[in-house]
């Protein structure tokens, strides 16, 4: 069953509809409580998957982690985001039209994250960053 959440100026997700079902299902069948997205690029995505834990939990930890500007002198070969690395700022605009939920964005690079987040455990991950050839 799919939810249209409708779009926020700005923002994409491009996850089709049979992705954003299946994810409703798992975090209907879950309860899941957490949510961590690794790879926010403007927030898009983060701001469904936020609607959707929130259909169904009234509470939940959301947190987006990107290098959003850390990047955006680097050589283009690092780059596989043709439209660029978007400022936290933009995103936390973004993010913020979001009623009622506490959305946490931290700065820094993927191949940093186990660091970042060694104390932390989430419900469920979405990791959609550094889509080089070495990243992958």
């Amino acid at each position: 069953m799919w939810i249209p959440l409708g779009a926020t100026p700005g923002c994409w997700s491009n996850l089709t509809d049979i992705e954003r079902s299946q994810l409703l299902d798992l975090i209907i069948d879950n309860n899941f409580t957490s949510y961590l997205e690794v790879g926010v690029m403007r927030g898009g995505n983060l701001i469904n998957m936020t609607n959707l834990l929130r259909l169904n939990n009234k509470k939940c930890e959301i947190v987006g982690y990107d290098c959003f500007e850390l990047l955006q002198d680097c050589k283009p070969k690092h780059n596989t985001h043709i439209s660029g690395f978007p400022r936290k700022e933009t995103v936390e605009k973004n993010v913020n039209t979001l009623h009622n939920c506490n959305v946490e964005l931290i700065m820094g690079l993927s191949e940093n994250i186990d660091s970042v987040f060694k104390d932390r455990k989430f419900d469920l991950i979405f990791h959609d960053a550094d889509h080089s050839h070495e990243g992958v």
